[in-house]
């Protein structure tokens, strides 16, 4: 499965072994842009232009329920893997939810 980010910050999907997580890509509200995307095991994450992070496709560990984060930060970057889900805040810090996750922080 792979996801990709457009110039103009819309995200477009294809392939792999979910189509679920490949083209249902969220809509956005008027006047926001996706910033990065990821594609994982059945899943997908994208973070908003308002630092907010999407998820959709396989819920199979709770990878798709993104935690908040932390007091006085906001995601700046995300990822996965398989059945887990991370991202990078603001003040350096790293959550994972999903299958190892249960949104731990470090």
């Amino acid at each position: 499965m792979t996801v990709a980010l457009r110039s103009d910050g819309m995200v477009v999907g294809w392939g792999g072994d979910s189509e679920i997580a490949a083209r249902n890509v969220p809509a956005l509200p008027p006047g926001m842009t996706y910033l990065q995307v990821a594609a994982g095991e059945g899943h997908s994450l994208a973070l908003r232009s308002d630092y907010q992070i999407v998820a959709w496709g396989i819920n199979f560990s709770g990878q798709l329920n993104v935690p908040p984060p932390p007091a006085g930060s906001r995601y700046v970057q995300v990822t996965t893997a398989n059945n887990e889900s991370a991202a990078l805040t603001s003040e350096g810090e790293v959550v994972v939810w999903g299958s190892r996750g249960g949104g731990r922080t470090g």
